[in-house]
């Protein structure tokens, strides 16, 4: 139950420096936010489910955003997949239409990808081909690990706003 507030609080600091660094063009807005029935103004996170609505990093759910529905690891690869397709600028594939491929799959094969591309050490903590446990409630070990692969590079995704000597 306290999970969505956590990684609300997370994306809020993980998103906060860097847009407040002038790294609005890395993550645009993107959609305009329809409100959600469950998410009232009054609610201590309701700027910042807006924001990660109208930069395209979550969308809710077919029942409303669901502030205290916990994350799946399929969430959690969505998720890290926009977060790195906004920091890298390299595009998340559009899905292939397909009936027996779960809807996360092209999110998995981006993440899987950078992955193998970069050398990440990475690679290999996150356990893609056993779905029993990879759809399961995300720990939040799994959701770091996640996160730690949306930013995994170089760490050149931001200019330089100051020198320090």
């Amino acid at each position: 139950m306290k999970r969505i507030p956590a990684f609300l609080l997370s994306a809020t600091l993980f998103l906060s420096p860097a847009l407040a660094a002038g790294a609005q063009e890395k993550f645009p807005a993107v959609n305009t936010y329809p409100g959600y029935s469950d998410v009232r103004e009054s609610d201590w996170f309701y700027d910042t489910a807006r924001l990660c609505y109208e930069i395209g990093i979550m969308t809710g759910t077919d029942r409303g955003f669901e502030p205290n529905k916990t994350l799946s690891g399929p969430e959690c690869a969505a998720l890290a997949a926009r977060l790195r397709e906004g920091l890298t600028g390299k595009a998340i594939p559009v899905p292939v239409p397909d009936p027996g491929r779960p809807w996360y799959q092209h999110y998995v094969d981006y993440l899987q990808d950078a992955a193998q591309e970069s050398g990440s050490s990475l690679y290999g903590i996150i356990k893609w081909y056993d779905l029993e446990k990879f759809e399961k409630p995300a720990t939040r070990y799994d959701f770091l690990v996640f996160m730690a692969l949306a930013a995994d590079g170089n760490g050149d995704y931001f200019s330089n706003i100051n020198t320090i000597s």
